[in-house]
């Protein structure tokens, strides 16, 4: 009786030893897993956790309002007014570049949710957030993309060589498209940081005002980063994709 009571109690005790290694591992994976998790989400300087979104959505009754009415007036002022004025007074490719980077403006002006504390902009050119940030963000691209694919097709009619656009479009969208929305927002949030880091808070206000020219700058900059790549590099990618297209078509 004694030895079986011995074995019963040695074998709970491997037992719960075992599951209390399970448990620590499980924990241990747990927290290998949550840093990731974080390293991962913090890399993007907009990201909010859900539940501050929730609060917004929900318990703040003017946000979707608020929202609502910024997504108007950056529509109204940069894709109506500001266009209408490069269109008279510039030119047709201006025109063009320009509805080829309001993606950019989105991003800028959408650093620390927009001006004037408000939160007007703060689902402007974000997808992660509400069902309104998707909408805007879808807009705004679509806009973008049409205005690509208008800047690429005429330069291939212009040309009479498909290959002329495809090159321009392969440069293009991962210079003013895909990329640069990250980098600009990362670029704002890490200026903004360094120069608030040892200020006063009565001062924060116009160290963000000078981020957003800074922001601005940025876009600038990489828009004629854009114009120097596709002058030197458009022409090489074109006979690289006629030669590469011409051996496929012979296999």
């Amino acid at each position: 009786m004694n030895g079986y009571m011995n074995g019963h109690m040695n074998g709970l005790e491997n037992s719960v030893m075992s599951d209390m290694s399970d448990m620590s591992d499980t924990s241990n994976t747990s927290d290998t897993s949550d840093t990731s998790s974080n390293i991962l989400l913090s890399m993007h300087p907009h990201f909010d956790t859900c539940q501050s979104d929730y609060e917004d959505i929900h318990l703040q009754k003017d946000v979707t309002v608020i929202n609502v009415i910024g997504f108007f007036v950056y529509f109204i002022l940069f894709v109506i007014i500001i266009p209408f004025f490069i269109f008279r007074y510039g030119s047709t490719e201006v025109l063009l570049v320009y509805f080829a980077n309001i993606d950019n403006i989105a991003t800028v002006i959408s650093f620390k949710n927009g001006p004037f504390d408000i939160g007007i902009f703060r689902y402007l050119y974000l997808d992660n957030r509400p069902l309104l940030g998707f909408i805007n963000q879808s807009i705004i691209n679509y806009i973008v993309l049409i205005a690509i694919s208008y800047i690429i097709t005429s330069r291939a009619v212009k040309s009479g060589n498909i290959h002329n656009g495809v090159a321009a479009i392969s440069i293009i969208l991962l210079t003013t498209y895909l990329l640069p929305s990250r980098f600009i927002s990362t670029l704002m949030h890490a200026f903004y940081n360094t120069f608030t880091r040892d200020l006063d808070i009565s001062r924060y206000r116009v160290v963000r005002y000078i981020t957003y020219i800074f922001g601005f700058i940025v876009a600038f900059i990489l828009i004629m980063f854009e114009a120097f790549l596709v002058k030197i590099f458009s022409k090489h990618i074109s006979r690289f994709l006629e030669t590469m297209l011409s051996k496929i078509l012979k296999l």
